[in-house]
């Protein structure tokens, strides 16, 4: 009969539980923007539910998954290395989100973007200018800005479900200076203003003098934060007044993408 020393039984019993975990993974990520239930995860892997949950349950304070609030599906974690399946609707989003700011640029005249979310940042793909004499050329496409700053990354940041926007804004003061300078009370304040309005204002967050932003959150099945689509012009252009109807109109691009 063979023996095993104690680190051959814990080695052993780490690789089991790497295998596990991967299987898991590959559970969720297989399930795509649909998200996967516990009962799912189980038959798909073989596993016991109690194991599943356990498992799932380590990973998501980890944030290798994610489960939305009073949601019992669980999702990939933004940064996990998906399946083709799940990069696909990734850039069928990414291709809807495109048409939605040409739509927009024609629709109000101003400059609109789209943003996506990675880590604790938003990066700007695409930008399309309307027929407004004076153009707000705030972000280049390429251009990255931490989440919270102007009003693509303040919008991105008040669409996360809330353990996750706490945690993120701890990051964010602690590892991206430019928040860092606004602080957590000017954060949260407008998180907050964002989520009652449905809509981020930017005209004071330090990016580009004379400019406002409007922007809204763009949500993956499940209530996972994408990005955001963003119109920005001169700040005359934007009145409270018209705030509302900018919103609006955003607000119907983002359904049209979900469609």
């Amino acid at each position: 009969m063979p023996v095993h020393s104690s680190n051959d039984v814990e080695s052993n019993g780490g690789v089991q539980s790497i295998q596990r975990a991967s299987a898991v993974l590959r559970a969720v990520g297989a399930a795509g923007i649909e998200g996967a239930r516990l009962k799912d995860i189980a038959e798909n892997t073989g596993l016991l539910p109690p194991t599943v949950h356990r498992l799932c349950k380590a990973m998501l304070s980890e944030g290798w998954l994610r489960q939305p609030n009073g949601q019992r599906r669980y999702y990939l974690g933004i940064n996990q290395l998906t399946p083709p399946e799940f990069a696909t609707e990734r850039t069928l989003l990414i291709q809807s989100g495109r048409t939605a700011v040409r739509y927009l640029a024609e629709k109000t005249g101003d400059t609109a973007y789209l943003f996506i979310r990675d880590g604790l940042d938003v990066l700007c793909v695409e930008r399309c200018t309307g027929n407004f004499a004076i153009k707000a050329l705030a972000v280049d496409i390429g251009d990255w800005r931490p989440m919270g700053l102007g009003a693509g990354g303040l919008a991105t940041l008040a669409g996360l479900q809330d353990r996750e926007r706490n945690e993120a804004i701890d990051q964010l003061l602690r590892y991206r200076p430019e928040v860092r300078k606004l602080g957590r009370d000017w954060l949260e304040e407008h998180v907050e203003l964002t989520q009652s309005n449905t809509f981020s204002v930017a005209q004071y967050t330090g990016l580009v003098s004379g400019v406002t932003g409007i922007a809204v959150p763009i949500l993956w099945a499940g209530g996972l934060t994408f990005g955001a689509l963003s119109i920005a012009a001169i700040n005359e252009r934007l009145p409270e007044s018209r705030r509302q109807e900018i919103a609006e109109i955003l607000n119907y691009a983002c359904a049209n993408i979900h469609q």
